[in-house]
């Protein structure tokens, strides 16, 4: 997996906590080329001989690991297994088994099958020859459609070639911590960051939670701002983007992320940060919001419990899961509304029953600009047929047809005619919190066969608030827009 980097560090109000707090015993270490990649842990609450010993720990059972899963070492299990190897063991058979799970969550955009395809682009790029598309894409279904049996530590494979690299990291994280906590089971805190995925157990030194910041995905500087800050607990984190590592052939960059379904590298797709209670999930999930699109995405982990992740479209817009903002630490937007005196902002508007016998329910668009007409944020997109979308012609010729990310991202089906119900949270589409001002609020309804109606509805945002109401008007119902304390 492709791979962005999260950061711990303590902000001020953390070390100014730490002030106030008894001081706790530290020990960090730092070191390269494990996995490929940097290794980072730091232990607190222990000696220093303690930590040292479960850092050791932890080291050790990567290097064990990694025999099993490298993709590269002629001698690992995974090279045997390629080899027609009918036995695993029980971390292998774990992986996979897992593998095959996330295969069917994430409708086929996960898959450890494709160990063939990848050895595939490998050669590409030492022979400088581009992959021939149909190929590849044949290969891609015959990957999907092959079986193979696990049962205990016994495996059938018909010779599919297996690459369980986009679950192995996160596996050897949970596995190197479960390792180190069992060396030193009273340590206040412990974090375990590989490659920019990390897992943090309990606290940090200063007792607080561990602030995590957010690489911005399409930032290249090592010290590019980040997107945000998490406030984390006995968490894991992984995030997988497009810029770091690609397999390059004859003058192009692509990513090594292979979309299951084609063979071929993702192109233009979102990067994600994933926050779960194990590595192994978080992995899995990072890898798959990368090749699914964006919508179903989001949907997936909005049923899932205890994870959470943030999406970010190719141009830079930022599309959170439910409880994203949760997760922030204080001052990054902890609150799920950024409006100062707890404030929200609400929109209720009814799609009227209209008797005609060729009715289709509308295409609605709900957004926000500034006075001179400029994006700030998509609140609603409801129509799912891009086709017709076009019939709310005033959002697809300014916005629609230009930001792919916002109709992937926000669209969704329109229900039948009634009450329906928009907020927004005091962000900007790039997750940026809007300051006070003008606002022109953007109501758009379109029917197949029917009629079309517009508003824009100047609002201020301020300390003061409002409330404004809208008579029903050609396809929009009566709509009501209240900014201000929560009734």
């Amino acid at each position: 997996m492709n791979r962005f980097k999260t950061t711990t560090f303590l902000t001020s109000l953390s070390l100014l906590a730490g002030a106030f707090a008894p001081a706790t015993a530290s020990t960090e270490e730092h070191r390269e080329n494990i996995l490929g990649t940097s290794f980072d842990m730091a232990v607190h609450g222990v000696s220093d001989k303690k930590a040292k010993e479960a850092i050791d720990a932890a080291l050790q059972e990567i290097s064990r690991l990694e025999n099993i899963f490298s993709p590269t070492k002629a001698d690992s299990e995974l090279a045997a297994l390629n080899g027609g190897a009918n036995t695993v063991s029980k971390d292998m058979a774990a992986v996979l088994k897992a593998c095959e799970e996330w295969r069917v969550k994430t409708a086929g955009s996960l898959s450890c099958r494709l160990g063939e395809i990848k050895a595939i682009w490998k050669d590409a790029t030492r022979n400088n020859s581009t992959p021939n598309t149909e190929r590849m894409k044949r290969l891609a279904g015959a990957s999907g459609e092959a079986t193979f049996t696990l049962t205990g530590n016994s495996i059938e494979t018909n010779s599919l070639k297996l690459d369980p690299t986009s679950l192995a990291k996160g596996y050897i994280l949970d596995k190197a911590l479960k390792a180190a906590k069992a060396q030193v089971p009273d340590a206040t805190g412990i974090k375990l960051d590989i490659g920019g995925d990390a897992l943090y157990w309990r606290n940090a030194s200063s007792g607080a939670n561990w602030n995590v910041g957010v690489a911005n995905p399409f930032g290249t500087a090592d010290n590019a701002n980040y997107l945000t800050t998490l406030s984390l607990s006995s968490k894991a984190v992984a995030s997988s983007g497009h810029n770091t590592r690609t397999y390059t052939v004859d003058g192009t960059d692509y990513s090594q992320i292979i979309d299951p379904k084609t063979g071929w590298p993702v192109n233009e797709a979102p990067a994600a940060t994933v926050v779960a209670n194990d590595a192994m999930t978080a992995d899995a999930l990072a890898t798959a919001l990368s090749v699914m699109p964006i919508k179903e995405g989001l949907k997936l982990i909005n049923t899932m419990t205890d994870v959470e992740a943030l999406i970010i479209a190719p141009d830079g817009r930022q599309f959170p899961t439910n409880g994203w903002h949760k997760l922030q630490a204080k001052g990054a937007g902890t609150e799920e509304t950024l409006w100062n005196n707890d404030f929200t902002f609400n929109i209720d508007f009814a799609i009227p029953e209209v008797d005609e016998g060729n009715y289709r329910r509308p295409y609605v668009g709900i957004w926000v600009t500034t006075p001179r007409k400029k994006l700030v944020r998509s609140l609603m997109l409801l129509g799912e047929s891009r086709r017709w979308m076009e019939e709310n012609y005033v959002w697809w010729r300014r916005y629609g047809r230009k930001f792919d990310s916002v109709v992937d991202g926000v669209s969704r089906p329109t229900r039948m005619p009634g009450r329906y119900n928009a907020t927004w949270d005091g962000r900007d589409d790039f997750g940026n919190s809007i300051e006070n001002g003008d606002y022109i609020l953007h109501v758009e309804m379109a029917r197949e066969h029917g009629g079309h109606t517009y508003k824009q509805i100047a609002i201020k945002i301020d300390e003061n608030g409002f409330k404004l109401q809208q008579p029903a008007e050609g396809e929009i119902g009566d709509l009501t827009v209240v900014f201000g304390k929560k009734s």
